[in-house]
């Protein structure tokens, strides 16, 4: 889940609406796609709607790359503040947190 609230705080932020930025994060925490476009992984969950990203890491132990993909809505938010406030403590954060996410 801390991948949906870091989405809705980016899609918030950037997008100004939070409805929209609500729906999008509700989608993808409840949905996995690559059950969808994958046969083995739907076979592996059971289902479509099966949360992989809760799978993943608790079979797999694969809590790292899961952590990395819910700091890149954070990396996005931060260059964004970066490339509109034009201050040099944004753009060291900005740095920071896009070499966060491998």
């Amino acid at each position: 889940m801390p991948l949906a609230r870091s989405s809705l705080l980016a899609g918030r932020t950037l997008d100004g609406t939070v409805g929209w930025s609500f729906c999008a994060s509700l989608l993808y925490s409840l949905t996995s796609p690559s059950a969808l476009l994958v046969g083995d992984i739907r076979h592996d969950l059971g289902s479509l709607f099966w949360a992989q990203r809760l799978h993943t890491p608790v079979t797999y132990g694969d809590s790292p790359h899961v952590v990395s993909l819910s700091l890149i809505p954070l990396a996005i938010l931060a260059l964004d503040m970066a490339l509109t406030k034009r201050r040099a403590g944004y753009y060291v954060l900005a740095s920071v947190a896009m070499a966060a996410c491998p």
